[in-house]
């Protein structure tokens, strides 16, 4: 999933990212039940993978990706099928490259360190035996607008709990934070790091109440902006606990992620 939708999903806004039903009917947040206090927390030695990041253009060897508002003509896309849409999709990544390129300094944070040090967990490979929470972080630049030059950060932090070598639960929590950037001085890099560290410690609470249970979802009616077609209106499951924060939120395919500026609450909406 990109961070936005296409006209194809736009009635349905992000399926794959919402629970299945959906459209239908909205779901809560289905309870996990892990007492993480009983659980071994590890940062992950590897890398994140293209999927863990989200983005349009990996970084390679880094824990890095970069997305932008970059879409193309969606258009032709629909009307011209399965060729125009590969060379939509080559123009959009190509695009998004070039944002990339500008930013080579940005790439070489070490995110593990960061969440290991935040944390106090060790770094490395989770043994075959007993209850843990392996951390896998992960962050995108997002270039908003045409010019490429002014981009926010974003951190997901992938969590697995695994009982043994069983994966008994996968998550992302994702967080879309307001400061905006530009260039990669070292004064530059510096304020992303604050901003990542600050994004990491929110993204451990938001996990960390996931798994106690104590979020509270909601429904939302609302309108998205979308690059494309301009405000779209949908139905979103919503984390009511942290719509006052800066984000709101998305879960592995339980929450939608939007940033609070394209996003216009209007009302509720039930939950099944």
């Amino acid at each position: 999933m990109r961070d936005y939708p296409s006209v194809l999903n736009a009635i349905c806004i992000a399926m794959a990212a919402l629970p299945m039903g959906a459209c239908g009917g909205f779901h809560p947040v289905i309870p996990v039940n892990v007492d993480v206090q009983k659980h071994q927390i590890i940062v992950s030695e590897k890398m994140p993978t293209q999927a863990q990041k989200w983005a349009i253009v990996d970084i390679p060897d880094t824990y890095f990706g970069v997305s932008s508002n970059k879409r193309g003509s969606v258009a032709a896309a629909l009307l011209f099928g399965p060729i125009a849409g590969a060379a939509n999709a080559a123009y959009v990544q190509s695009e998004t490259q070039k944002m990339a390129d500008r930013v080579p300094a940005i790439f070489d944070i070490d995110l593990s360190k960061m969440i290991a040090d935040q944390g106090k967990y060790k770094i490395g490979a989770p043994s075959s035996i007993g209850r843990k929470i392996v951390l896998t972080p992960a962050a995108r630049l997002f270039f908003e607008k045409d010019d490429g030059i002014e981009y926010s950060v974003i951190c997901d932090l992938n969590a697995s709990v695994m009982d043994g070598v069983a994966v008994t639960l996968s998550t992302n929590y994702s967080l879309w934070q307001p400061e905006k950037f530009s260039g990669q001085s070292a004064e530059t890099k510096q304020r992303v790091v604050s901003e990542l560290q600050t994004c990491f410690k929110d993204a451990q609470s938001l996990m960390r109440a996931h798994m106690a249970d104590t979020l509270k979802s909601v429904g939302y009616e609302a309108e998205f902006k979308d690059p494309v077609m301009g405000w779209v209106g949908g139905n979103y499951v919503l984390v009511e606990d942290w719509l006052d924060r800066r984000l709101i939120a998305r879960f592995n395919r339980s929450l939608l992620e939007l940033s609070k500026e394209n996003t216009k609450l209007i009302k509720k909406v039930p939950l099944n």
